[in-house]
């Protein structure tokens, strides 16, 4: 008998948040806020992670996180069996708000092969912080900000713009400021340059070749193109 299950293909939700997979990983190293273990939930539709840091991985802690007021209830919910998402608080809570709860098996692990993946990106990030010397739990948000900004479409979509319509602004996206401009010259050296300007202008003719300035380019630091 062949012990070999065949993979089968998971349709895409045709909107965001339709349908959501949740999953828990760690043990990691505790944190200063004793946290040590990470809810993940994703987005179907988008591939939208969010993520809840916690001492303890309960029924009642993950429903309070999972209170559905920033995106509403979905229609139907992916878990695997582990107890705190087959327990009956749990159970009553998908019920309340009429939420299809769906169990993955584990040799149908593909069902919520995308959160796995995830979660494998989160460890070896995890890993990175941590053996550079930095709390693992401050670079959190910057692998979530990497992540959301990611294009993952065949047509070069991130997570973040799906769900919002724009892409994610970045860091390095964002220009420095300006120094601040100079106070103004007296009025008569004004009218000076302006009528300076003015003959300027009237002295050149079509075809000839001036000189331009051009307004200060932003960089970024550590930027190198």
């Amino acid at each position: 008998m062949s012990k070999h299950v065949p993979s089968f293909s998971i349709p895409t939700p045709d909107t965001p948040w339709q349908k959501f997979a949740i999953d828990v990983t760690g043990p990691f190293i505790i944190t200063l806020s004793a946290s040590k273990f990470l809810v993940v939930l994703m987005d179907y539709n988008t591939k939208y992670p969010e993520i809840l840091m916690t001492p303890t991985i309960t029924s009642q802690k993950i429903t309070d996180w999972l209170n559905l007021a920033r995106y509403g209830a979905p229609e139907e919910l992916v878990s695997d069996k582990g107890t705190n998402f087959t327990s009956e608080h749990f159970t009553d809570f998908l019920r309340s708000y009429n939420v299809l709860h769906s169990r993955t098996a584990v040799y149908h692990l593909q069902e919520n092969g995308f959160v796995e993946r995830f979660n494998c990106y989160l460890k070896y990030g995890i890993q990175e912080f941590y053996s550079s010397g930095q709390p693992w739990a401050s670079g959190i948000q910057t692998l979530l900000r990497n992540y959301r900004s990611t294009p993952l479409t065949p047509d070069g979509h991130s997570p973040g713009e799906l769900i919002f319509g724009r892409k994610i602004r970045l860091p390095y996206q964002i220009p420095r400021p300006t120094a601040r401009p100079r106070s103004a010259p007296p009025q008569h050296a004004s009218s000076a340059e302006s009528d300076n300007n003015l003959r300027c202008r009237r002295s050149c003719k079509v075809g000839n070749k001036v000189l331009a300035r051009l307004p200060h380019v932003l960089t970024v630091p550590g930027l190198n193109l």
